[in-house]
C-alpha cells in the first residue's frame, strides 16, 4: 500500500486486493504515515491476523529478548491495538524465542512462560490470555476449544494442538482440523 492510495491491489500477486480483514482494511485505510499504529484499541480488534505474521520479529530480535517483545507488540499494534491482541503477541513471541533456545515443551507450556524471568509479574496480562496460558487447553476438547478468527481463541487452539501431539504434522493436522478460521490457525500453529 502507497500512503495516500485506496487499497486497490497494489503490488498483489493479482493486481486487485483480495482476502484482506476488517481490522486490517481500516489500519490500512486509515495509514497516513504519520500515524505509527493506526490499528483499532476497540476490543472487536482483536483478530488473530496480527499474529499470524508475528513470527518474523522474534527472529529479528531474538539476540535482544526486551526488544523482541517490545516489538512484537508494536506489530500487533500496526493493525490490532486491544490489550488481548498485544499481549497475546507478546506472549507467542516470548514461546518462540523459547524454542529458538531450545527449551522444552514442558518449561514453554509452564503457566506464562516468558523467556525474560518475572516478565509476566512485572506486566499485566488481560485475564482471558492469562487462563489460557494458565493451562486451560490442557483441560478442554473440541467443540470447547475452537480455531476462531479471535487472536486468543487462535492460541488456544494452536497451544492446545501443541499440548495434544508430539510432531509438527499431527499438531498441524489437529490444528486445521478444528475448522473456522483453520488456514490462520495452521499458520500461527507452523
Amino acid at each position: 500500500m502507497v500512503p495516500g492510495r485506496p487499497l486497490d491491489g497494489h503490488l498483489s500477486s493479482t493486481g486487485e486486493c483480495f482476502d484482506i480483514g476488517k481490522t486490517v482494511r481500516t489500519a490500512l485505510n486509515k495509514f497516513t504515515g504519520s500515524e505509527e499504529f493506526p490499528g483499532s484499541v476497540s476490543p472487536r480488534a482483536a483478530g488473530n491476523g496480527c499474529l499470524m505474521r508475528l513470527g518474523p520479529v522474534p527472529c529479528a530480535f531474538k539476540n535482544c529478548h526486551s526488544l523482541a517483545l517490545r516489538y512484537s507488540a508494536d506489530s500487533a499494534r500496526t493493525t490490532h491495538g486491544p490489550p488481548a491482541a498485544t499481549d497475546t503477541c507478546i506472549y507467542f513471541a516470548g514461546l518462540l524465542l523459547g524454542c529458538f533456545e531450545g527449551k522444552s515443551k514442558e518449561e514453554l507450556l509452564a503457566d506464562k512462560y516468558s523467556p525474560i524471568p518475572d516478565y509476566w509479574s512485572n506486566n499485566t496480562m488481560v485475564p482471558e490470555l492469562a487462563e489460557v496460558v494458565g493451562g486451560s487447553y490442557k483441560r478442554k476438547s473440541p467443540p470447547d476449544i475452537k480455531g476462531s478468527g479471535y487472536i486468543i481463541d487462535s492460541l488456544e487452539a494452536v497451544l492446545w494442538a501443541f499440548y495434544h501431539t508430539d510432531n509438527f504434522k499431527d499438531g498441524c493436522l489437529k490444528a486445521v482440523n478444528l475448522g473456522d478460521d483453520a488456514d490462520t490457525v495452521g499458520a500461527i500453529f507452523g
